[in-house]
């Protein structure tokens, strides 16, 4: 078992909520102290997306190699799972107090709760906190800023997550392809996985343009699919499609953050008459939840859908 896999989201957090910020703010010359880094799973974050990632794809051009067209700018949310644990968090354009506007700011919290429930109850304030902080121009007023959201998600006022607060399932003419990358991801993990070893990176379709939606659905896939790996979803604003790596990251893995679909395509699904068992279960399970497609006057493609496809 290697040095991720004993450590990333294994803290003791006594039900506590920790919050912290890295990267670049105009407050400050070059990269931000380390402001709420308290946990190994936080440190591991800044190390694994900040440093060996975004920082590594600076270093070495990658991104500077892309067509404008190509570029996607750094306006993304996240979460990072593992069992009844999640990081959840934003990535914002920033500049230093130099002018500097490569690096971007990077908001999180740590919760002992699944990522679903991460996603509907932290990360519309994490949102407002990462908006909130960019506007200051003292270092104090960022800090004092993080503590008092680190209050306020340990307090009561801030509401959990209920079982029923899936959001509802739009239609979508892309369902096909939809289906097709869940048993993607499932032949993958299936075949190929162990918590050993490092993890594979996907671009898949989101559901709606949606963020919180996008990553709510995938992310609790791979709970559902893989509970013992843990999982990254990533979703840009008003986009698409979603990013998911799935095990430990390499430096690569996040090429995708700053490249659109025109640089980074959808991976490839399998053939079309191939369709995974669990891939069918997860989206009847999504179809028959409390906030589903059950609506008044929803047109039920679902079970169109399913009798199309066979599993193997």
């Amino acid at each position: 078992m290697n040095h991720f896999t004993r450590q990333f989201l294994c803290d003791r957090l006594k039900n506590e909520v920790q919050v912290a910020v890295f990267g670049k703010h105009p407050a400050w010359d070059d990269h931000i102290d380390d402001i709420g880094l308290s946990t190994n799973s936080l440190a591991l974050t800044k190390h694994y997306l900040y440093v060996d990632g975004i920082a590594k794809q600076l270093a070495e051009g990658v991104w500077d190699r892309l067509l404008p067209e190509q570029l996607a700018e750094f306006d993304h949310r996240f979460v990072w799972t593992y069992r009844q644990r999640a990081i959840s968090g934003v990535i914002l354009a920033s500049t230093d107090g130099k002018g500097r506007a490569r690096f971007p700011i990077v908001f999180c919290c740590q919760a002992g709760v699944s990522g679903r429930i991460a996603v509907i109850s932290y990360l519309d304030l994490i949102e407002q906190l990462a908006l909130h902080c960019r506007e200051f121009t003292a270092q104090a007023a960022v800090r004092e800023a993080v503590l008092s959201m680190k209050l306020t998600l340990n307090s009561s006022c801030v509401r959990r997550a209920e079982p029923a607060d899936f959001p509802s399932f739009p239609e979508s003419s892309d369902r096909d392809i939809l289906l097709q990358s869940l048993s993607l991801v499932a032949d993958q993990i299936g075949r190929a996985h162990s918590p050993n070893n490092r993890g594979s990176h996907f671009r898949l379709p989101g559901i709606s343009k949606n963020t919180k939606e996008n990553l709510i659905f995938w992310c609790s896939y791979c709970a559902r699919l893989a509970p013992d790996l843990t999982s990254l979803v990533i979703s840009i604003a008003n986009s698409t499609y979603v990013d998911l790596i799935i095990g430990e990251p390499s430096s690569t893995d996040f090429f995708c953050l700053r490249s659109n679909l025109s640089a980074l395509p959808l991976t490839a699904t399998l053939a079309s008459s191939t369709v995974d068992a669990k891939a069918l279960e997860y989206l009847e399970h999504y179809r028959t939840l409390p906030h589903g497609i059950s609506g008044e006057g929803k047109r039920f493609w679902w079970r169109c859908l399913l009798k199309q496809f066979t599993p193997p």
